[in-house]
């Protein structure tokens, strides 16, 4: 199906939900062989939202990610087709974009990865209004570098980052700690712990101390909590990756960054 079909089809299966302006103009855009390519071969999640936060499109990837047809969800917004928290979280970053015309880079935590979107405002023409690229990425946590904290990386002028306190906290650990943490996470013991690491127990004991310091948490529970609020293990009964439990953007310093020219 090709972009414009995609935009087409997506909005007349819902008849309650008025065209919006610059919809012709959007189906222009999308036609560039550039845009395909950004579609189809990267693999990333692409949409494109208004500031209702209403899907105008949406790649396969996003639908895979979604759980659903395109057609089942295009022309619908974020609060009906995602969880209330989820959906909120980036309807709030959505308006944002196009309020201050800068651009957002969010992240989040789902299930052992990290889920990095970035969201540009566009407008497809000088007499439409603004809407807003969205593009995205599921990133395994083993694969992230847990030498910089997240929201200390350099975004480039004009761009916001924002992270849950929990993807800040879990970036400051090891390699090591976050290991032993998905294990307290899954309901390991110390003892299980060491024999699965090849570590012996005092060590393990060390890094749940460890732990514990750079969490503010003291005991094993509080730890298990971390773990799954944090996406390094899922909750239980749960396979999908947008049941899980979600943590919102913390807009303090230590968790928002503002690169300037």
């Amino acid at each position: 199906m090709s972009v414009n079909t995609t935009i087409a089809a997506g909005l007349s299966n819902h008849a309650e939900v008025n065209t919006p302006h610059g919809v012709a103009d959007l189906a222009e855009l999308t036609s560039h062989p550039t845009w395909d390519a950004l579609v189809n071969d990267t693999g990333s999640l692409v949409s494109i939202l208004d500031i209702d936060g209403r899907w105008l499109f949406a790649n396969e990837a996003t639908a895979a990610f979604v759980g659903k047809p395109i057609a089942e969800f295009v022309g619908r917004s974020l609060n009906q087709i995602l969880p209330e928290d989820f959906a909120d979280e980036r309807l709030s970053v959505v308006r944002r974009v196009i309020r201050t015309n800068q651009t957002v880079r969010l992240v989040t935590r789902l299930l052992g990865s990290r889920l990095e979107c970035v969201y540009r405002p566009m407008r497809p023409s000088p007499t439409s209004a603004t809407v807003v690229l969205a593009t995205g990425r599921l990133i395994p946590i083993s694969n992230a570098n847990p030498s910089t904290p997240y929201a200390a990386r350099d975004t480039g002028p004009n761009t916001i980052e924002l992270s849950t306190r929990e993807s800040v906290k879990i970036d400051s650990l090891t390699p090591r700690e976050r290991e032993v943490l998905r294990m307290i996470g899954e309901g390991l013991s110390t003892q299980q712990i060491s024999e699965r690491l090849f570590r012996t127990v005092k060590t393990v004991e060390a890094h749940r101390a460890s732990l514990g310091r750079k969490l503010g948490v003291t005991n094993r529970v509080q730890l298990a909590l971390l773990a799954i609020q944090a996406g390094l293990v899922p909750q239980p009964g749960s396979e999908n990756p947008l049941s899980a439990r979600m943590a919102r953007p913390t807009l303090s310093s230590g968790s928002v960054t503002t690169s300037q020219d």
